[in-house]
């Protein structure tokens, strides 16, 4: 699978596909031919990178970009996800770090240059929590930057 030039894409994960198969179809049922894929159920192999191959190269369906979700993120309130969100977390920060480096390698391997993730919500004001915060997003930047992406 290659990536192609950016464009008009849908977020696989919007689409809570069952497999890669469903969400082949999914993505053509939207009208168009190109997602940003989640990145973590390829990386966790419940979606394998073969499988999407066979499901969207038919269909002529194109990966723009990938994303990762943060570990135990939880979106169902601004309360819960400012807690919980992105690199924020002291208790999850190192699940992230490993789950960064193997999608930054996955990433490179599907041609990806562009992989996206919410950081967390970050105070505006200097602080240490902000100061720890910049610095973990540093340190994703380059860990996807040692892969290229």
């Amino acid at each position: 699978m290659r990536p192609v030039k950016p464009g008009l894409g849908v977020c696989s994960w919007s689409l809570q596909p069952s497999d890669a198969l469903d969400l082949a179809v999914k993505v053509e049922e939207c009208g168009i031919s190109a997602v940003q894929l989640a990145l973590d159920p390829v990386r966790t192999g419940a979606m394998p990178v073969d499988a999407l191959t066979a499901a969207f190269e038919p269909r002529g369906i194109h990966i723009l970009s990938g994303m990762m979700s943060m570990r135990d993120e939880d979106y169902a309130t601004l309360e819960s996800i400012r807690a919980t969100g992105g690199v924020v977390p002291d208790a999850t920060w190192s699940a992230n770090q490993e789950a960064a480096s193997a999608n930054a390698s996955l990433a490179r391997a599907l041609g990806l240059t562009l992989v996206t993730f919410h950081a967390g919500f970050v105070p505006h004001e200097d602080s240490d929590a902000g100061a720890t915060i910049m610095q973990r997003l540093r340190t994703m930047a380059d860990i996807f930057g040692e892969q290229g992406v």
